[in-house]
Formats: C-alpha cells, structure tokens, sequence
C-alpha cells in the first residue's frame, strides 16, 4: 500500500506514542543547506490510543503539515517546471545515478515513449535512445513540454492509449505506465507536485498468454531473402546454434575457433571448430553469462562458411572484436534491428508481429531437407566485407 512519500530527509517515528516528523528545512526548499544543522521535530498525533492514527494517516498529516510550511508562492513556482525539465534536472541524476548502467538502459528506452527525440536527445545526450523513433512517433502525445501543474489524468490516458494503438505489448504499456508513476510520485516526494497522480485512474491492458506464431518454410525463406547483414547472421545463428541473441551479439572473435586444432583465450582451451559462450551484451554491456549458460558449442556445418567469410573481412577481426559489429565496431543494437529491419520486411512480405523470437520459434523446421539449404541463404558477396 501506498505509505504516502515525504521529502528526503525526512522521516516519521513513533516515539512515546506519539507519530514525531523529523524535517530538514533546506529539503523542502526552506532557506539553505547549514552543515550540521539540527532536524526540526514536530508532533504529528498519537500512535497508541482510542485516537491513534495508522501509519498511512499519520503521513498524510506530516505531508499536509509540510505543505502548509512551504510558501504557497513557492510550491506553485515549483510546479511550473517541465516534466522534461524535472525529469533531466531532479529525477534522473538523483535516483538513477546509483543504477547500474542496464538499470539506466531500460529505463531510457521506456522514457523515449513518454519524451520527445528532441528532450530524450538533450537530457540522455549519448545515451540517448537511437533517433530511429523519431519516424515511428509521428504525432505522438509526448508530455515532456506540458508543466508538472498541468498535466492532468486525461494525458496520462491519451499516452497509454496511443501505445496501444500501436500495438504495443501490454508489458511495455505497463512500463511506460508504471515509470511515469514513478515520476510524479518523485516529484510530490520533492513538493514539486501537489496532486493526484495523473497515472492512479489509467486501466492498464491485461497479460495474457502470448500467441507462439511460428513461420512456415516458404515464409523463413522469403524473410531470409529479404534479409541483408547483420539480421540474415544473427537468425542463421540462431536457428543453427543453442545461442540467444544477447550471447550471439556478445560474441568475439577471442572465443571462436574456426581452425582444426585446439586455441587458447586468456589460458582457456576452446577445442577446435568450436564457440565458447563466455560474454553476452546485455542493456547496452558486455558482462559474463549466467553460470548455467557457460558452455562449449561445435559449430554446426551450416554455419561454419558463413563465419569463416566473415572472420576474413578487412576491419574488425581481432580477437577483441565482435564477431557481428556495426560500421564503428560496437555491438550490435538488437533493438533497431527489430523496430526498423524486422518491420520493413514484415510490412513487405505481409508477415505480423515478426521478431527475432517468431524466427527462432520456426527452427523446428531444420528438421528434414530445408535445414540443409540455410548454409546457401548467405550471400558471400555481402558477407565477406558487410561493414563496406
């Protein structure tokens, strides 16, 4: 249940029955900081009793205690800010700095449906979600310009719906519901916001059980023809390999052997025509897989020429290197591949809702003669040196 936020330093205790506030009058924006400054300590009710109030009614009062503290001139200026204002200026760098950077990560690309490119670009800067959102935003009811003060239920509503629209999973609605929520929530926290919040009346979409579409062999095919580089490697290694994608775009060339003989990676033996799963990128990271998902894989025959043009291109072929990079040598953005590849050959081929995890579904249909023609869906022209 909802305990009602209060300021930073500041905090409600019972003490010899009764609820005590502890405040800082700097936290709420009462004169400035004093090093070793006193808190003020105000009796609140009692917490024992036949007048004894719960925790939640006693935060209640201590908010409404503190409100009426602060100047009516000064709370009304504070809720003039923006919501992208705040959410540059307040909310990221005091609750997020201590997040770890996919922490950061997931929370930048929920805010680029709530933000304009434009905000998202001058608040996140480099880590900024990419500017492929732009086009798919068109009129979008971003609230990043409209006032704490003025945004109300009816734009909470109008941007949840929008998402919906267009067809957003009900999980991603949810989390673009529940980061606004917690923004507003921050910002009565820091008595930037006075009201409701404007997310408590939104009827969120239900989770149900996903639909597990499955491409037929015509359709993998025609997808794989349309595919260019680096989708067209990440699906034939995926349906080749026990590899998600996470381990497939955190692959360097240090943990391929693609000769006949035994190597060695920083004093680990790979055996020969073998991937050693050792790193994934993870929310923008290269870290370490789960324990349970170390392991040696052979590669399979289908993939083996693929791999090889590849590790024989002109640029990036150390062994410190991806083995599917961008043009600059970084790892590879899964998500502009879905949001942009995917959904252009999807429109083109008339196939919905197609996704890395729709053709990973369809490898039950290596099973018999198709998977034998995999190994020629590659083009070894525009393989052999993708990034040129």
């Amino acid at each position: 249940m909802d305990l009602v936020p209060l300021p930073r330093k500041t905090t409600l205790f019972m003490d010899g029955g009764q609820w005590i506030l502890s405040w800082d009058e700097h936290a709420i924006g009462l004169g400035e900081a004093m090093p070793n400054a006193q808190p003020n300590l105000t009796r609140i009710g009692s917490a024992t009793g036949s007048n004894a109030m719960t925790e939640i009614e006693a935060r209640r009062q201590a908010r409404r205690y503190l409100l009426s503290r602060l100047p009516s001139q000064t709370l009304a200026q504070r809720s003039q800010i923006t919501l992208a204002e705040f959410i540059g200026q307040r909310y990221l760098p005091e609750l997020l700095a201590v997040k770890k950077l996919p922490w950061r990560a997931h929370y930048h690309s929920i805010l680029k449906h709530i933000l304009s490119p434009e905000d998202s670009e001058r608040i996140l800067g480099n880590e900024s979600p990419a500017r492929g959102s732009r086009a798919r935003h068109a009129h979008w009811p971003y609230l990043g310009q409209l006032r704490l003060s003025d945004i109300r239920p009816f734009h909470a509503d109008q941007l949840i719906h929008a998402a919906l629209e267009r067809g957003y999973s009900p999980q991603t609605v949810r989390n673009i519901r529940s980061l606004l929520s917690a923004v507003f929530t921050y910002a009565r926290q820091e008595l930037c916001f006075a009201g409701l919040n404007p997310t408590c009346k939104v009827k969120l979409p239900a989770i149900g059980e996903k639909s597990r579409r499955q491409l037929t062999a015509e359709q993998l095919r025609q997808v794989l023809g349309a595919m260019r580089y680096p989708e067209k490697q990440i699906t034939l290694i995926r349906l080749n390999a026990d590899m998600n994608v996470s381990e497939i775009c955190g692959l360097r060339w240090q943990h391929v052997n693609l000769s006949g003989s035994w190597s060695n990676s920083d004093g680990e033996l790979i055996p020969p025509i073998t991937i050693s799963v050792r790193k994934r990128w993870y929310r923008g990271a290269l870290a370490d897989v789960k324990q349970t998902r170390l392991r040696n894989i052979p590669i399979p025959e289908a993939l083996l020429p693929m791999l090889l043009l590849l590790r024989a291109r002109t640029t990036f072929h150390r062994p410190e290197d991806f083995v599917l990079t961008s043009r600059t040598g970084t790892a590879i953005n899964v998500s502009n591949i879905t949001a942009r590849r995917l959904g252009a050959i999807s429109r083109t081929l008339g196939i919905p809702q197609l996704t890395l995890q729709t053709l990973h579904r369809s490898q039950g249909l290596l099973n018999g003669g198709f998977g034998s023609q995999l190994q020629h869906s590659a083009d070894p022209a525009r393989i052999s040196d993708p990034l040129h």
